[in-house]
This record gives structure tokens, C-alpha cells and sequence, in this order.
């Protein structure tokens, strides 16, 4: 059964709702997980529901309703029970959160969006999400890549003729 909360958020497909608290008149916390409580480990892919830990993670998402939006994912770390496997544990993976991302893919569109289309600065876009710089801008060149056609491979590589120092005769 999908929740309600859920889906106001925007996360029925892969999470449900766990906790819900308000934190000031315009900041949530949202508390997530899994619905699945197994998952495929990366390497030798044989399914596991054993759960070795529950590590708590912040995500940063986008803002809901004018709220800003504490997204803490409650993950579970899985044991592999593959005795020939080397990954002993590994930890549940999003598609909507990417591995190791403290970013959710819905956030990193926004930003990238906001810079390509709104004629804006990518300091005042990380500024109004409240990500850095550098963040802000590799959202840009992840979606930049994803946008734009694969460029033609160069043929011909041509060398400038001008000599920037006496090193030679030629200057």
C-alpha cells in the first residue's frame, strides 16, 4: 500500500515515509526508507534481506510547498550471503539517490535546469538551494552531458604559428 505522505513528496515508487516532524514554521523533516528489504549485492548479484546496520544519511531535495526539506534517508546496510562473494556488506542503492550522492536526482535536475534555462548565475542558483559552487556546477556538467549530442571526433589538430618567446629564430 502506498502512503500518502509518499506520495506528496513525490517518492511512492522507491521509499515510504517513516517519520514526519516540523522543525520551524518553515523547515520538515522527512524520514525515508526502502521499500524493498532486500536488495542484489553489486558484485555477485545474489539477493540479501540480512541487515548487518541502519545507518541514518541527510539528502538534500528540493523544497515542498514553500518548507524546506530535511530528507534523511534511513538505509540498511545488507550482508552478502555469498560465502565466495568479497563484498561482505553493502548498503541499499536509489535510483532517485544516486551511490554516495547527497543530492537527490530531482534536486540536481532542478539546479542544472535553473542555470541552462533561467539565464541565471550558477553561484545565485547554488545560493537559492543552498549547495555550493562547485555542486551546483557539476549538476551543469552532468546534464550537460546528458543534453547535448556526442561531438564529432577531431581529424585534424592544427598548432599556432606564433611564438610566444625568443627562443628561436623564427620570433
Amino acid at each position: 500500500m502506498i502512503d500518502s505522505t509518499s506520495v506528496l513528496f513525490g517518492l511512492e515508487d522507491e521509499f515510504v515515509v517513516t517519520g514526519l516532524e516540523r522543525l520551524s514554521e518553515s523547515d520538515l523533516r522527512v524520514v525515508i526508507e526502502c521499500r524493498d528489504r532486500e536488495a542484489p549485492c553489486p558484485s555477485c548479484g545474489v539477493l540479501s534481506s540480512r541487515v548487518k546496520d541502519r545507518p541514518t544519511v541527510r539528502v538534500k531535495d528540493l523544497d515542498a510547498c514553500g518548507q524546506v526539506v530535511q530528507l534523511w534517508w534511513h538505509k540498511r546496510r545488507l550482508v552478502c550471503p555469498e560465502p565466495l562473494c568479497g563484498t561482505r556488506s553493502f548498503t541499499q542503492q536509489s535510483e532517485a539517490i544516486p551511490a554516495r550522492a547527497r543530492l537527490t536526482g530531482r534536486l540536481r535536475g532542478a539546479i542544472a535546469t535553473e542555470i541552462a534555462t533561467g539565464n541565471r548565475a550558477v553561484d545565485e542558483v547554488a545560493r537559492t538551494h543552498g549547495v555550493s559552487w562547485p555542486t551546483a556546477h557539476r549538476a551543469l556538467v552532468a546534464a550537460a552531458a546528458r543534453w547535448l549530442p556526442t561531438p564529432e571526433p577531431t581529424r585534424v589538430l592544427g598548432i599556432d604559428e606564433t611564438c610566444a618567446t625568443s627562443c628561436c629564430r623564427h620570433c
